[in-house]
């Protein structure tokens, strides 16, 4: 198999997310987990890209046998791991995967005092 050639990270634009709505609700849901917890998480599915994904021409599979750029197992760290490349990994960043999942952490950002102070149980914490 044909290995793709990678652009060095220096030669990508210099770019810098600062939406502080976004950033705050990926704070906010990232703290529920530990350093240790995230970092394995973060491995697992960058290491889940790394090997499923395959060279093939554009649209010349069925969406259901092409790449699928989401780990079911860990849905909520897939979700944290595109913003966490919005905000400090850019050129990890996947557009397309982010554009479903980046207007929720806008929304849930914009609301985060009022989603502090809902009585949520122990038990509706457990999707981390």
């Amino acid at each position: 198999m044909k290995m793709i050639d990678r652009i060095p990270v220096s030669e990508f634009p210099n770019f810098k997310y600062e939406d502080q709505d976004v950033i705050n609700a990926f704070l906010w849901l990232r703290s529920f987990l530990s350093d240790e917890d995230w970092n394995q998480r973060k491995e697992a599915i960058e290491n889940k890209l790394s090997y499923d994904f395959r060279i093939s021409n554009p649209f010349s599979e069925p969406l259901t046998e092409g790449t699928l750029l989401l780990d079911n197992n860990d849905q909520i760290g897939w979700y944290l791991y595109l913003v966490h490349t919005l905000l400090y990994e850019p050129h990890k960043y996947e557009y397309f995967q982010g554009a479903r999942i980046i207007p929720i952490f806008k929304r849930l950002g914009m609301n985060l005092n009022e989603v502090k102070n809902m009585k949520v149980s122990k038990k509706r914490l457990e999707i981390f």
